[in-house]
């Protein structure tokens, strides 16, 4: 069995090193208590 490398791409990881909005569900987490599944 042979061990292959990785080869990164520096200039795309480069691209999107940002900070992004987070994935938001719908309804939203807030909403999901007991009260939303007596709905």
């Amino acid at each position: 069995m042979s061990v292959q490398l990785i080869d990164w791409d520096l200039a795309l990881i480069q691209k999107y090193n940002y900070s992004g909005p987070r994935y938001t569900s719908y309804p939203t987490a807030l909403e999901f208590s007991p009260e939303f599944w007596r709905r």
